[in-house]
């Protein structure tokens, strides 16, 4: 199929894959959202309580490759849908658990359900957008994550508050049910035999040929997947234990302590948005402005190390830019460097691929900073977080050349 030009169309579609990303956030995250509550409700301790979330990062960074795979020889809108229902199912069981074992066995399943989401979009954006409106869509389809996070952090205490933590699963539930039917009564479907998009007139690949990948730029991409799980690392880590770390400083209570939350998706969208301006306007080279944004996000990390303690109100909008930084780096590493493989015909797989890496970093830490700031403190886990950053800085400065000089 060519690629869409109508505007109306463009951004119907760009609308309706924000809304899945959105309701991706709602049934794969609610369970770290409301972590602290079910902490005190249950009994569990934070080690216990983070093995149904490592679970699903694990399963979610593996699924990953599965749906990298399958993403380029099915439809897109079939993936999405299958992935949808099974989540929805996981979020209806989750209360009547008990069990923090259970738990994790059913959040496993429901990080390989959600797997089956972000590597399809990618495939049909590349499929039906043009380069330059592939770009733009990724920032706003990316809203959708901030926008699902926000309606978390808003209206879980909410929730909580009236009707207890598991209803938070019950209406996740709902509304996986509810697009699913919208993604089948609207999604596009593609001609799955076109293994590759024109970019322009010397690259141009279509049918069932593909290009193999130049050895140098399998060794680049090898390096690019540890920048993006430290950057994983980052960006869920913190999201997930941030609540917990605002409770046991400052000694508030659940519901405050996850309405604290707020900040992050709010920071988040503006940081798409300024991430996409120096991207396109001065920094083009997609290694370079990754470890840019890796510099800023130890710089802040550093000075959290010293004040984390002082007051929520400095403690937050500093733990709110991290985040903020990890999503910026995210768009880039996991959006923009995958469509450079667009010529290749595999780009699901690498959207697939790059993806998992950062599920990953993030399972890794879910898990680690439990354990970590248990054993050291939140001031030592603060400034582990400065040596994560400024070590993916490093590597991404590391192959900014190479990666301009064989993409370009």
């Amino acid at each position: 199929m060519e690629f869409l030009k109508d505007r109306r169309k463009i951004n119907s579609v760009i609308f309706m894959l924000s809304a899945i990303y959105m309701v991706s956030y709602l049934t794969r995250n609610n369970y770290s959202t409301v972590i602290s509550t079910i902490i005190t409700a249950e009994g569990f301790t934070k080690e216990v309580a983070s093995y149904a979330v490592t679970a699903s990062l694990i399963t979610y960074g593996a699924g990953q490759l599965l749906s990298g795979f399958f993403g380029d020889r099915i439809q897109p809108k079939i993936l999405i849908i299958a992935g949808l229902i099974t989540s929805s199912a996981m979020n209806l069981m989750i209360p009547f658990s008990g069990s923090p074992y259970l738990n994790a066995a059913l959040w496993a399943v429901n990080g390989l359900a959600q797997a089956f989401m972000w590597p399809p979009m990618v495939k049909l954006m590349t499929a039906v957008f043009d380069p330059e409106t592939y770009s733009s869509a990724c920032v706003k389809v990316s809203y959708g994550s901030a926008a699902g996070t926000l309606l978390l952090y808003l209206c879980c205490p909410l929730v909580i508050r009236l009707a207890g933590w598991k209803y938070c699963f019950f209406i996740s539930a709902a509304s996986g049910i509810i697009m699913a039917v919208i993604t089948y009564c609207f999604c596009p479907k593609i001609d799955m035999n076109r293994k590759a998009v024109k970019q322009s007139a010397d690259t141009e690949k279509t049918g069932t040929e593909s290009i193999r990948l130049p050895k140098i730029l399998i060794l680049i991409t090898g390096i690019i997947m540890i920048g993006i799980i430290l950057q994983g690392s980052l960006r869920d880590g913190v999201t997930t234990w941030m609540p917990t770390f605002i409770k046991e400083t400052f000694s508030l209570g659940d519901e405050i302590s996850i309405l604290s939350g707020v900040f992050l998706p709010i920071f988040s969208m503006l940081s798409y948005s300024l991430t996409l301006f120096i991207h396109k306007k001065l920094i083009k080279n997609e290694l370079l402005c990754a470890g840019a944004i890796f510099t800023l996000c130890a710089m802040v990390s550093a000075i959290l190390g010293f004040v984390y303690d002082k007051s929520p109100i400095i403690s937050v909008p500093l733990i709110a830019v991290i985040v903020a930084c990890m999503h910026g780096a995210n768009l880039i590493l996991v959006c923009m460097v995958p469509a450079k493989y667009n010529k290749y015909g595999n780009v699901s797989f690498i959207s697939g691929l790059l993806n998992s890496c950062t599920y990953i970093g993030s399972a890794i830490s879910t898990y680690a900073i439990a354990v970590y700031s248990d054993n050291f403190g939140w001031r030592a886990t603060v400034f582990l977080w400065v040596g994560i950053a400024a070590l993916g800085a490093a590597i991404c400065a590391l192959v900014s050349r190479p990666w301009k000089k064989t993409t370009d």
